[in-house]
């Protein structure tokens, strides 16, 4: 569907059917101490390698660029959800200047499908636990816009530290018998 109809809209919509089965797949087949332990050794690379290195950066620049996307792509209007997936970031200021003020934010495949994971993992445990391990993801993806829009200068960020923290919070949340 992604390429019979390429929009943004059908893009983030084969993403996250992706993400979702391969989340599953590895969810189902680790358990949450495990599924903890990748969050944490991910999220740190995920600092390292955009705050650090620069090669996150460097990479979603590149597949941009050639148009092969394995991220969301958020627009800041919603009609722009609507896009050939064509013009999302072609503009150079969108590629070249980190500090521009894109008309689009990206979350990368590894953002999603690693919380993901964790909830799976925590289904395993009981259906409460995966939905408040859920709640918790959301809280970091909260969090995380938070701190997105409050910078001065809008520069790309590792979103996976938050998201995984408060996963990972959610999850231990979860283990507290009321």
């Amino acid at each position: 569907m992604r390429y019979v109809f390429p929009r943004v809209i059908v893009h983030n919509i084969a993403i996250i059917i992706a993400i979702t089965g391969i989340a599953i797949n590895l969810g189902m087949n680790i358990n949450t101490s495990e599924a903890i332990l990748i969050l944490i050794a991910i999220s740190v690379y995920d600092y390292l390698a955009v705050y650090v290195t620069g090669h996150m950066i460097r990479m979603l620049k590149s597949t941009i660029l050639s148009g092969t996307i394995f991220a969301m792509i958020i627009p800041a209007k919603f009609s722009d959800l609507f896009k050939m997936v064509s013009e999302v970031g072609k503009k150079k200021s969108d590629i070249e200047n980190e500090t521009s003020e894109s008309a689009y934010v990206y979350l990368g495949g590894g953002d999603l499908a690693f919380p993901l994971i964790m909830v799976v993992a925590a289904l395993r445990m009981s259906l409460l636990s995966a939905i408040i391990t859920a709640a918790g993801a959301l809280a970091g993806l909260l969090v995380l816009n938070v701190i997105f829009t409050m910078q001065k200068e809008r520069r790309p960020m590792a979103a996976l530290p938050p998201l995984a923290l408060f996963s990972i919070l959610g999850f231990l949340v979860s283990l507290i018998k009321l």
